[in-house]
């Protein structure tokens, strides 16, 4: 929730378990065992869901493993003609494991990887991804800058017969606490593959 009310920018915010989904390198600042659920019942009959949960201090750094599930809801089945032939319908989940550590000091950095599964109906396609970030922290400016790259991977099965890319994402921005007044911005750009740079804006 609090990733949401910043509008996604969340790329440059340490220290929170919505980084294993927004920027791993983040889990390195969590000091103590940590987990986070959210369900979200969107428009129409979507819905989402999200649990995570990190580990610290294993080894040099934190694990964190995390869950992502969307279902598309139920869709009406027909025939050539139109004439209705019941209901299907279409969901993804998303396994993750991430490690995040600090070689040195106020440096961070973390990655992922995921396996993948999407249905519709009775089809199935399966993709394994990862995920890498890094942030880096000037405490005295209380600012943070970030950046990653996240769904690098491939199909490795095909609803049918044909296999298609992962939206892989390049992100950049940063994060900055300002010094007279209660607020911390985030700023993040991003770019899927062949699409335009995007971007979000968000405080708290």
């Amino acid at each position: 929730a609090r990733a949401a009310a910043m509008g996604g920018a969340f790329l440059a915010i340490p220290g929170d378990v919505s980084s294993l989904y927004y920027n791993p390198a983040g889990i390195a600042n969590i000091k103590s065992k940590s987990a986070s659920f959210t369900y979200q019942d969107d428009l129409l009959d979507f819905n989402s869901g999200f649990i995570g949960y990190v580990h610290p201090e294993i080894g040099p750094g934190n694990v964190g493993i995390s869950v992502l599930y969307r279902d598309y809801g139920s869709f009406d089945r027909t025939d050539v003609s139109g004439q209705q032939m019941g209901t299907f319908g279409a969901n993804s989940i998303a396994f993750v494991g991430s490690y995040g550590l600090s070689p040195k000091e106020n440096l961070n950095v973390g990655g992922s990887v995921k396996y993948i599964r999407g249905a519709i109906d009775n089809y199935t396609a399966d993709a394994v991804a990862a995920d890498i970030g890094v942030m880096y922290s000037i405490p005295e400016q209380q600012l943070v800058f970030a950046a990653g790259l996240f769904n690098a991977g491939t199909s490795i099965s095909a609803f049918i017969s044909e296999k298609h890319d992962l939206p892989m994402q390049m992100r950049a921005g940063f994060s900055k606490a300002l010094a007279h007044l209660p607020l911390l911005i985030g700023l993040n750009f991003y770019k899927y593959n062949d699409e335009p740079w995007y971007f979000a804006l968000g405080g708290e």
